[in-house]
């Protein structure tokens, strides 16, 4: 054997190690890259700017046993931002720290009905928070539909837990709708000072983007940019506890429930799936009530306020 030939054989090695580690590598789909890399790395396109889509959720617990002079509008900084939000403060929080809930409001706005949605819990004494998201309520920013709108929920929590009234060993997030949408990848966030979380109607499908259609704000036809806006897919990678409930009238969400299951039956995980009666709308009361039923056992022999 020459040395000629002699020097060419590590080469050759090197060569073919190269090419199985890039082989496997492009053998790996994205849903093998954790979420949060992913998400670092990613940086969405919007095909429209502008504020956020108009529409309220309706009122769920009317009537006027709400002290609306207890809610004050804050600002709260989230990247480079400073959006508004607004919070029910209980009586006593000069002289203690109360439980906290960060409720993550359904349609597109925060309106005079969205601290009433969390009447378990004013009822309990928690402090609420109701953050409104950046393009909503003449806020700064964009509208991007389940990005932003997620750091805008984690900056929401993380300035709620800094706050001197309020017990950061027990903040809890809850959506609807569209903020149930936002609660569930907000379980995807590290450094959420949360217990857990949960939502109502919001653990959505790939197919939803195309029930929205034109108002959509992202390039539909991007499949990367609707798998980063879903929980469904990318449950491996949760990061804290959620509670998913649905109506089982809720049509929307049926073939998100099955891809779901399937998912979790591949591993351990920190999704719960919560059946109820009731469509869209009517199994909301229901599933806020459980969620605080589920807080309260945890807290048994514990006051919630």
């Amino acid at each position: 054997m020459s040395s000629h030939q002699t020097a060419r054989r590590p080469i050759g090695i090197c060569w073919l190690l190269a090419f199985v580690i890039a082989l496997v590598s492009c053998s790996r789909t994205e849903s093998d890259i954790p979420y949060l890399k992913r998400r670092a790395n990613f940086k969405t396109k919007l095909v429209k700017e502008g504020p956020a889509l108009s529409g309220k959720s309706p009122v769920i617990y009317p009537g006027d046993w709400l002290m609306v002079e207890r809610i004050k509008e804050v600002t709260y900084p989230s990247g480079n931002l400073n959006l508004k939000a607004w919070v029910y403060m209980p009586e006593g929080t000069q002289s203690k720290k109360f439980p906290a809930l960060v409720y993550l409001h359904g349609g597109f706005e925060v309106h005079e009905g969205t601290i009433r949605d969390c009447k378990p819990f004013i009822e309990a004494g928690f402090i609420v928070m109701a953050p409104m998201f950046r393009g909503e309520k003449d806020n700064p920013g964009y509208f991007e539909m389940f990005m932003g709108e997620v750091d805008d929920a984690k900056a929401a929590v993380r300035w709620l837990a800094e706050q001197p009234y309020v017990d950061r060993n027990r903040i809890y997030a809850f959506g609807w709708s569209y903020g149930g949408g936002i609660s569930t990848l907000l379980s995807l966030m590290e450094d959420v000072p949360v217990r857990h979380s949960g939502s109502s109607g919001g653990l959505y499908p790939w197919s939803m983007f195309d029930e929205w259609g034109e108002e959509v704000p992202f390039d539909r036809t991007n499949p990367k940019e609707r798998q980063m806006r879903l929980l469904i897919g990318n449950i491996r990678w949760m990061q804290h506890k959620h509670y998913a409930y649905l109506g089982s009238a809720d049509a929307l969400f049926t073939s998100s429930i099955i891809e779901a299951k399937q998912e979790m039956n591949k591993r351990e995980s920190l999704l719960e799936i919560i059946m109820l009666p009731g469509d869209h709308f009517s199994s909301f009361p229901k599933a806020i009530e459980m969620y605080f039923d589920l807080i309260k056992r945890e807290n048994t022999g514990r006051s919630l306020n």
